[in-house]
């Protein structure tokens, strides 16, 4: 959600709170990473986010909720440092997807559009995060499943990456979310379609924009 209005109020308040939580888990992630990068707290949640994102199920429960809820500092702490080792892996698989689609694509491109059936669906958003970040373009990537493809939308400030995919939404299973961050589904008979609808009319819209 933007943060706006009562958004950044929310925000705010939160932010506060877990700056003197009681909670163990918290405790134990400000305990044990390193913030010589991350001068606010902002910064030194979305850290600590970061590395929640890795993928850890145990018992049905995401290691978010095992960590958050943990009662224990000292087992909190051993949770998050298998945590890093994962996060670690992530970074550098994310990494490589990101060179590898780098590789590919070209400056004269309107939009970033990749996407392959090995790729873990669990990190397309980063990967198009960081490239829209560095080609301040369109992105989009997807996981190619057997039948139909999911994926992920980044654009620039300024690019509704919702009002452009309504511009070719006949190509679409479904399609949602925010101006900078949305999703897709598509067929994959129709991904060239999709594809060539932004090649063909994508920049006369959102080159204006």
């Amino acid at each position: 959600m933007p943060r706006v209005e009562e958004n950044e109020i929310f925000i705010s308040e939160g932010l506060r709170y877990l700056e003197d939580s009681w909670r163990p888990g918290i405790l134990a992630f400000f305990e044990i990473l390193i913030f010589e990068n991350c001068p606010t707290l902002g910064q030194k949640v979305q850290k600590i986010i970061s590395v929640l994102n890795s993928r850890d199920v145990e018992n049905k429960m995401p290691v978010s909720f095992r960590v958050l809820t943990n009662n224990s500092l000292e087992e909190s702490k051993v949770l998050i440092k298998n945590l890093l080792v994962k996060s670690e892996s992530r970074r550098e698989k994310i990494q490589e997807i990101s060179e590898i689609i780098k590789k590919k694509i070209s400056d004269k491109d309107p939009i970033v559009f990749e996407g392959e059936a090995g790729w873990d669906a669990e990190l397309i958003s980063p990967i198009a995060s960081i490239l829209c970040q560095e080609a301040r373009k369109p992105v989009f990537i997807y996981k190619k499943l057997k039948n139909e493809s999911m994926g992920t939308v980044r654009t620039p400030e300024g690019i509704d990456s919702v009002v452009l995919m309504k511009k070719c939404k006949k190509f679409l299973i479904t399609f949602g979310g925010h101006p900078l961050a949305s999703g897709f589904r598509v067929e994959n008979e129709n991904l060239g379609k999709f594809k060539n609808c932004f090649y063909r009319r994508g920049c006369r819209f959102f080159c204006k924009t």
